[in-house]
């Protein structure tokens, strides 16, 4: 009985596979591969020494980077145009982007939210909110981008940055 059970049980999870089984790892890991993306294309542009935009594609679930120009063979800059440096990184199956906060609060939930890197690693201060599309509203984590340290923090729910004010210098 206990071997019908347990095999009963490994059927189970095959049959109905690991999509609705752990929907936070997936929503993490979601978030995760954001976070290297960008820290890929920050460590590129300053071993190359070049400028790179960052694209968030919102409807293709995905980001990826870019010369914002176009290459030989060789590396050479030869005109306008772009040359693509990694292919669009997908989210996990289920997640989605639902908004990118930018500078000044403008909110982007649609279409590609592009940002410049500098070939110095910098990159603007920003706020990603992924989402599992089944239950956007329970199953939140926002990637933020901080504009001094440079550096992305993984956190639960959505999280909006407070403005400095006067008070923190204090």
């Amino acid at each position: 009985m206990i071997t019908l059970a347990i095999i009963g049980l490994a059927m189970s999870v095959m049959v109905t596979g690991s999509k609705s089984l752990l929907p936070q790892t997936r929503l993490r890991g979601s978030a995760d591969r954001l976070v290297s993306a960008l820290e890929s294309a920050r460590t590129w542009a300053v071993l190359e020494g070049h400028t790179l935009e960052f694209c968030y594609d919102i409807e293709g679930r995905s980001c990826s980077f870019w010369l914002p120009y176009e290459t030989d063979d060789e590396g050479k800059e030869i005109g306008p145009g772009r040359t693509l440096k990694s292919p669009p990184e997908p989210l996990e199956p289920g997640m989605a982007i639902a908004m990118v906060r930018l500078p000044g609060g403008e909110n982007r939930d649609k279409g590609q939210v592009i940002l410049e890197i500098s070939p110095m690693g910098r990159v603007p201060p920003h706020e990603v909110v992924v989402v599992n599309a089944d239950h956007p509203d329970t199953e939140v984590m926002t990637v933020r981008v901080n504009g001094l340290s440079n550096r992305a923090q993984v956190l639960k729910g959505d999280v909006t940055m407070e403005a400095i004010g006067d008070a923190d210098f204090q």
